[in-house]
């Protein structure tokens, strides 16, 4: 089963107990031999894609070449439509990482990854709105804690973990502490 797909909203995380998921990601690759164009230089051909680092070399159709990396590649542009490649990225179990989907806590943005189950599978689904709820609590205990002259020494690791054991606690009028 698919859990998310990528480009998908997201508004929520996901914690494995049991199973295993793996991630995938559409990546659109430009191989050797693929014509691009680059708004200032014209077009162009992939000469070269190394991986250890990855650099794409491009040679323009006016004789000059240009080596481009990761966060300059969306300079060149495809001539004609590129297929995207659809790579594993990332594998999700109890005894390793075990978590995904935890951008769309705090971001709205579509999903990086498609999560794919490859066993049968049990998570836990945390809600943005939870997450949100659940840190403004922390927040809120970690200022009381700042405001207290006994614990100003504490440094913000501190005050955290403090924080982290303070559980809300009510009591009815008349109710002896």
């Amino acid at each position: 089963d698919v859990i998310y797909r990528q480009d998908e909203q997201g508004d929520d995380c996901f914690f494995v107990l049991a199973g295993e998921c793996f991630a995938t990601s559409r990546l659109y690759m430009l191989d050797v031999g693929t014509r691009v164009v680059h708004k200032k230089r014209g077009e162009g051909v992939v000469a070269e894609v190394t991986q250890d680092p990855h650099i794409t070399k491009v040679v323009f159709d006016k004789g000059e070449s240009h080596r481009y990396t990761p966060p300059s590649l969306h300079k060149l542009k495809p001539v004609e439509a590129v297929e995207p490649k659809v790579v594993e990225v990332m594998q999700y179990r109890p005894d390793g990482n075990n978590f995904f989907g935890e951008r769309a806590l705090s971001r709205v943005e579509p999903r990086a990854k498609t999560i794919t189950c490859r066993t049968d599978v049990t998570v836990m689904r945390l809600t943005a709105t939870t997450f949100l709820k659940l840190q403004r609590q922390q927040e809120q205990k970690e200022d009381l804690l700042r405001g207290v002259s006994l614990f100003e020494t504490f440094n913000d690791d501190q005050v955290t973990a403090l924080a982290s054991m303070l559980q809300p606690r009510e009591f009815n009028e008349g109710e002896k502490l």
